[in-house]
């Protein structure tokens, strides 16, 4: 496959990506404009109309987040394509940041049905840029919960001079013939103009830092973020 035809591919898919969210919030928008202007009654506090009105908030909400998400990806893929990657490193605390990864991972997703457990009984330090780690584990979270049946676990601790934090989902699994472009950006061999980019950016900010993102081989489905431990 040649680099144009990737190319198109690749911002083909990328307009698929940007669309569907915009559909989200021009969607809600419309509802809740109707809503207002329905009637003298449309209003009423604690009505059902105002319950309404908080789901469609919250679908463009989601929408608006999707989309910035998309736009922060392409701009770390930009900047680690081009070596212009800087880090922010700082003391902080891996369990909340992992809290902070799965809240921005619920509020892209917020599927139903899936019940996500966060294992952080106490701070794991570490040095790094956490605004960078935070956007790595949503993408792992995210990942996890659009493929899992009804349950993800996020969980923080520490191995053999490493901190790591596991995300691991309860759905059918990465198949074989997948795992080998999993976290790449393009693929020629496979016949794709990208495998899954948010897996392969969370794999590179953790490379970033010195670490790295595995795919476990076990059951469930497990990634692990291994990073180096704190001062």
């Amino acid at each position: 496959m040649t680099e144009r035809v990737l190319l198109s591919e690749l911002l083909s898919r990328l307009a698929h990506d940007l669309r569907a969210p915009l559909g989200l919030v021009s969607g809600a928008l419309a509802e809740l404009g109707g809503a207002r202007t329905s009637g003298p009654d449309s209003a009423a506090p604690g009505g059902a109309d105002e319950a309404q009105q908080r789901a469609l908030r919250g679908l463009a909400a989601r929408g608006v987040a999707r989309i910035e998400r998309l736009a922060e990806r392409l701009s770390l893929a930009a900047a680690l394509e081009g070596g212009r990657l800087t880090l922010d490193r700082a003391p902080c605390d891996a369990a909340a940041i992992a809290r902070a990864g799965s809240e921005r991972a619920a509020l892209l997703e917020n599927r139903r049905g899936v019940e996500v457990e966060l294992l952080a009984p106490a701070p794991v330090p570490l040095s790094a840029d956490a605004a960078r780690l935070t956007f790595a584990i949503a993408e792992l979270a995210s990942n996890a919960w659009r493929h899992a049946r009804s349950r993800v676990r996020i969980s923080v601790g520490s191995e053999e001079g490493s901190v790591l934090i596991e995300v691991q989902d309860d759905g059918a699994g990465v198949p074989p013939a997948t795992r080998k472009w999993l976290f790449s950006r393009l693929d020629p061999e496979a016949g794709r103009a990208a495998g899954n980019l948010g897996l392969a950016l969370a794999r590179d900010l953790a490379r970033a830092h010195g670490g790295d993102v595995t795919l476990e081989e076990s059951e469930p489905t497990r990634f692990v973020l291994r990073l180096p431990p704190g001062p």
